[in-house]
């Protein structure tokens, strides 16, 4: 029996990796249906072990940050982060820091700020950008940072040299670490012509 005689149109089965997913391509059938339910099951576990995390979210855990007197820096982050759902969600004991995040226990860690002896800010080039929901939050976020001790590094607004609808706005914290809240949401919906 020659291959694809069961059908006139002969098999083919290719796998493609295309936006960071696999797709599975079939035109045709033909005489060998193991081959495909393995191709299948190939492609169900690479799909699941390469790429399970969702789309959107971050390859990192959570970041650190020594400050210098961990009850002023407590002010401050839990002031500024409260606008864009982060919340002091661990201390650790004898004031060696915090944890920040969005739900409660070890894998709701976000942020951390650990207490330091000696700290060197600003580290050139480096910064901290946190996402907002919202423009309204990266204004709250602003506000907060500003009333607990932090020190304007950049008012909100738009930066539309890098891209049209990029909203934030920088603070430094009372250790000199440069803090930014984003928004990426456009105001308004963008309208498409017709056609």
């Amino acid at each position: 029996m020659m291959l694809g005689a069961a059908s006139p149109t002969p098999f083919v089965d290719t796998i493609s990796l295309r936006d960071n997913h696999l797709r599975r391509h079939t035109v045709g059938s033909g005489p060998l249906p193991h081959l495909r339910a393995g191709i299948a099951r190939v492609l169900g576990f690479f799909q699941q072990i390469l790429w399970s995390r969702p789309k959107g979210t971050s390859v990192l855990d959570h970041v650190s940050v020594g400050v210098t007197n961990i009850d002023r820096s407590r002010k401050f982050y839990d002031g500024a982060l409260r606008p864009l759902g982060l919340v002091r969600i661990v201390d650790f004991g004898e004031g060696r820091g915090s944890d920040y995040g969005v739900a409660p226990g070890s894998l709701g860690v976000e942020f951390t700020i650990t207490n330091e002896a000696k700290i060197k800010t600003p580290i050139p080039g480096a910064h901290l950008c946190f996402r907002a929901p919202d423009r309204k939050a990266v204004d709250a976020f602003y506000a907060a940072a500003l009333a607990a001790g932090g020190r304007d590094d950049g008012a909100p607004g738009l930066r539309p040299h890098y891209h049209a609808d990029y909203y934030c706005a920088f603070v430094l914290d009372p250790d000199g670490h440069r803090i930014e809240a984003v928004c990426h949401a456009p105001k308004r919906p963008v309208i498409l012509a017709t056609g």
